[in-house]
């Protein structure tokens, strides 16, 4: 995911930040946080473009910058917010550690789908199977075609990450999926399984090779989660019992 697509918001900063504006300055200093995080750095020191991007006419606008330009660091033809900034940086370091670890497990699926005399992805390998929690979701597992030899690294990560429009989706990690089944209380192991049929099964992505989109993942946990409650134990109660493949979408 760029980080032009997101931002964080601390909503007791901004409203402490912003008791002494009135209505409009509110709005127009929302706006240049918004451009500036979009544009992911400085705003030009240009009344023209700063008036579009606050939504104000000449005039408002030059009644309301020097209000405005204290929330800044102008200098060097450039509006500067330093908060901005350090969130901007952290928020980059996030997407480019989340980008590497995706090609290192691409590159290590890679490995082991294809040792061992030609294994197929329809063979899980053991090791994987004990450290993605695998062996749990052995009741989930329903009847699939191998649809040609493993993907090369390259197309493996291709997989993983995809570009839609100036969003990037990133296929969910499995803590990730144990902390969205955790808000409406789906117990972690059901998560688990329900992560492990997802990577078997390549139900992430949707869509023609090339123009794939990220599977409305959350709400199919919480399908899934609603229809199987009923009867899904814990593997150690039920014999790895869990939840079923099919998904009646």
């Amino acid at each position: 995911m760029k980080t032009d697509t997101w931002m964080p918001f601390y909503v007791a900063d901004f409203v402490a930040d912003t008791l002494h504006l009135d209505r409009e300055d509110i709005g127009s200093y929302l706006l240049l946080i918004l451009a500036y995080w979009r544009n992911g750095g400085p705003l030009p020191d240009d009344d023209s473009t700063l008036a579009k991007t606050a939504r104000m006419t000449p005039r408002e606008w030059k009644e309301a910058r020097p209000t405005l330009s204290a929330f800044f660091q102008v200098g060097d033809g450039l509006w500067r917010h330093k908060r901005i900034d350090r969130e901007l940086q952290t928020a980059t370091e996030i997407v480019n550690e989340r980008s590497r670890a995706g090609k290192a497990g691409a590159e290590r699926r890679w490995r082991g789908h294809n040792k061992g005399n030609g294994k197929t992805m329809a063979e899980p390998s053991e090791t994987a199977s004990q450290n993605d929690g695998k062996g749990m979701a052995n009741g989930m597992r329903t009847q699939w075609q191998n649809d040609g030899p493993s993907p090369s690294p390259e197309e493996e990560d291709q997989r993983l990450t995809l570009t839609s429009g100036d969003s990037l989706a990133q296929i969910p990690t499995v803590e990730e999926v144990i902390a969205a089944g955790a808000v409406p209380g789906i117990p972690e192991e059901f998560c688990r399984n329900y992560h492990a049929v997802c990577e078997e099964q390549h139900r992430w992505l949707v869509g023609p090779l090339g123009n794939q989109k990220l599977r409305g993942w959350q709400s199919e946990l919480v399908r899934w989660w609603t229809r199987d409650r009923q009867n899904w134990k814990p593997a150690e109660k039920a014999g790895n019992r869990g939840v079923r493949v099919e998904d009646s979408l």
